[in-house]
């Protein structure tokens, strides 16, 4: 298994699909470095009941067929080749506003779990470089190491560089969800909008989710996410007009207020949610029911194969849905709604 590694330890502040796409920069790296990646844990939503408790890649997606995009091993293998103890440290000092002070509680954090969760140690934050004049010669003295664990890799969005859209395609077909996440979606779809055509919306309510603890700057929000849905739903009335599909998937956040899904049955008729897929007493939902990490990546493999997908261009769990259509040449459904809701 003689080699060179890279390690990817994703930033859980955010949700999985934040962290789906920091491993997605991890691998642009190692392609940039011709490194074998190491197939690293996810967390569930940071605002989630046990956050904490890492989550197996290949829980995720198939690893097998990830590997045939490029060579991985597990995080044991890693620690089998490299030791105990790894020296060399990809960590930028800061990144997108957040300050050094952040990247320090950052470090801590995840020094904590490698030690925990896989039984390696790394050095103390006093190897992170103070300025970004030392960033180069990082890269520099770590470019012959076998070695090399990358600390947040949504840090070094800037700074790798992206590969060819050939190759990015490549990748987010190989990126797919488990064997057994997919089959379980094959089982259910003739039992979605009986098993014909339908459009699948994902509302992702920001600015909501912001406003739910009566933030400064609210007034009015809720007259005008009405006014924003009320676009939205004609725009997915008139696509169901082109495309002939009488049904409606509304992929949304469990914390989601009852009062949209009402609003929006008010304006666009046949809408299903993954509370109506739950009832269809199918044996993969049944086994996932109830946890938001799987059911979320269930939700996210119906709006994958559905006729016409519209997300929201803010969102990490709508892009990543946006990256996989357009790999496989599905429709992705244009709103005229372009304010933040």
């Amino acid at each position: 298994m003689a080699g060179r590694y890279l390690f990817p330890i994703v930033n859980s502040d955010g949700g999985p699909n934040f962290q789906y796409q920091q491993f997605v920069y991890s691998v642009f790296m190692a392609l940039n470095t011709n490194r074998t990646i190491v197939l690293t844990d996810f967390n569930r939503h940071h605002t989630g009941a046990h956050h904490s408790i890492g989550i197996p890649f290949n829980t995720t997606f198939d690893s097998d067929i990830f590997n045939e995009f490029m060579p991985t091993v597990s995080m044991e293998e890693f620690r089998d080749e490299c030791g105990s103890y790894v020296q060399n440290i990809l960590v930028l000092p800061t990144y997108r506003n957040r300050p050094y002070s952040y990247v320090l509680h950052d470090y801590a954090k995840q020094k904590l779990w490698l030690d925990r969760r896989i039984g390696i140690t790394i050095p103390e934050n006093s190897i992170i470089p103070h300025s970004d004049r030392n960033i180069a010669n990082m890269f520099k003295n770590l470019e012959h190491e076998k070695c090399v664990i990358m600390i947040t890799p949504e840090a070094f969005h800037d700074t790798v560089r992206h590969p060819t859209d050939d190759v990015t395609e490549s990748l987010y077909a190989h990126l797919v969800r488990t064997q057994f996440l997919r089959d379980t979606v094959s089982q259910v779809l003739p039992d979605i909008c009986d098993g014909g055509n339908f459009v699948a919306f994902h509302w992702r309510n920001k600015t909501g989710e912001m406003c739910r603890n009566d933030n400064v700057g609210c007034e009015g929000t809720a007259e005008k996410q009405k006014q924003m849905l009320e676009i939205l739903s004609r725009d997915i009335r008139n696509i169901q007009t082109k495309h002939n599909i009488s049904c409606v998937f509304v992929a949304h956040s469990p914390e989601e207020p009852e009062h949209f899904l009402r609003l929006f049955r008010s304006y666009v008729s046949n809408v299903i949610t993954m509370d109506d897929v739950t009832k269809l007493n199918n044996p993969g939902i049944n086994f996932y029911n109830g946890d938001d990490y799987f059911m979320s990546l269930i939700e996210q493999e119906i709006c994958a194969r559905s006729e016409v997908f519209i997300g929201n261009g803010r969102s990490n769990w709508s892009f990543f849905i946006f990256r996989e259509r357009r790999v496989f040449n599905r429709e992705i459904g244009r709103a005229s709604c372009r304010e933040r809701v």
